[in-house]
């Protein structure tokens, strides 16, 4: 039964990330990035819009971690996806973008393992 769970999970992992690639890299830091100035910063609006609306699907966390491990989870989402959505803004590809993504999950789940079993 724990196998089938972790499996689930791992599963699920590869999944939501490249769903939340298409997503947020994909369609709404390009939309956002489209239709705003072409003003060359660090970060562009549609990073930045697309990273804090990142952190509404994982606030999950704050239910299943300690608050202190949830809180640093969410502060290491958003600066994840500020580092991938400035390399989507310099050019790489969103398959590769899926793969660090996946990565990202898959240590996640191996600090947070614990909660699976």
């Amino acid at each position: 039964m724990k196998t089938k769970v972790i499996g689930i999970v791992i599963l699920n992992y590869i999944l939501n990330s490249f769903f939340e690639e298409f997503a947020y890299r994909g369609f709404i830091q390009s939309y956002v990035n489209q239709n705003s100035e072409k003003i060359r910063k660090p970060i562009s609006q549609g990073n930045l819009f697309a990273s804090i609306l990142m952190i509404f699907p994982h606030l999950g966390f704050l239910t299943i971690m300690d608050t202190v491990f949830a809180i640093t989870s969410l502060i290491l989402v958003i600066i994840f996806s500020l580092i991938l959505g400035y390399l989507k803004d310099n050019g790489m590809s969103i398959w590769k973008l899926i793969i660090i993504h996946t990565l990202i999950n898959f240590i996640h789940l191996i600090i947070n393992i614990k909660h699976y079993i």
